[in-house]
């Protein structure tokens, strides 16, 4: 087992050797209307950025240089959420600066065409469930919980060593063979940042600790600087280790 994540770390540590990242510099010298111009410099992407007024939008796309658009926005809001347009609602539209959905009863095909705290069941909106009922997932669940062995589960509020399928359920937010347990820990070099993004160099990568005798090795991942600088992923407990938690359980 020890042997497969050393092997596994240097693969990832030789793919990460040919990793470059772009660089990203704000530019307000940019000419009339241009929000995005990109050159390559010594094999690197360098973007020059500008912002756009507040009632447009860059239409970032592949051309070298994107321009401003009047009115240009994505959908990004749920219902219930706060909204200045109805082009930033997923479904529904903006009333009074949140996103409008369906009522309870309401005819719907998905839980995103619902208001906030009901889901969509049988083609119409009904009130989520409560802590302790059963689910199929976190979407039919209320505020605040998580479907972690088909139960509707509070969010962090499992123990170490106790049984969990959702990551979310745990303290840790960490799963090691289908148990919460303590998240990886990053292993900072000596005179390393204490707190805040830690810079790593792809060929060396970012190795984590889950105990004494349990580590692996994760690459680096691009900040959009100006140096094109790479930071270690930051608190591995906070995310799905799909993978590792693969190679822990065989």
């Amino acid at each position: 087992m020890k042997s497969l994540v050393i092997v596994l770390g240097l693969i990832a540590a030789a793919l990460a050797a040919e990793m470059k990242c772009d660089k990203y510099i704000c530019d307000p010298g940019l000419m009339a209307g241009v929000c995005n111009s990109a050159e390559l410099t010594e094999d690197i992407t360098r973007f020059h950025l500008k912002e756009c007024n507040q009632s447009s939008g860059c239409n970032l796309g592949p051309d070298v240089n994107d321009t401003c658009v009047d009115g240009f926005v994505l959908p990004s809001r749920y219902p219930g959420e706060y909204c200045s347009a109805t082009g930033e609602c997923f479904v529904g539209e903006c009333v009074n600066n949140s996103c409008s959905g369906l009522p309870e009863g309401g005819q719907c095909k998905e839980d995103m065409n619902c208001n906030p705290r009901l889901y969509c069941d049988k083609g119409a909106c009904v009130p989520v469930k409560k802590i302790g009922d059963a689910c199929s997932n976190t979407m039919k669940c209320d505020t605040h919980l998580t479907c972690n062995n088909q139960i509707c589960t509070g969010v962090g509020s499992l123990d170490e060593n106790m049984p969990a399928t959702a990551v979310a359920a745990c303290k840790s937010f960490f799963i090691l063979n289908g148990q919460c347990k303590a998240g990886p820990k990053l292993l900072k070099k000596e005179g390393g940042a204490a707190v805040g993004p830690v810079t790593c160099v792809a060929t060396q990568g970012c190795v984590y600790t889950i105990t004494p005798e349990l580590n692996f090795t994760d690459t680096c991942q691009c900040g959009r600087t100006p140096e094109g600088d790479m930071y270690c992923p930051p608190g591995k407990g906070d995310m799905d280790l799909t993978d590792v938690n693969t190679i822990l359980s065989n």
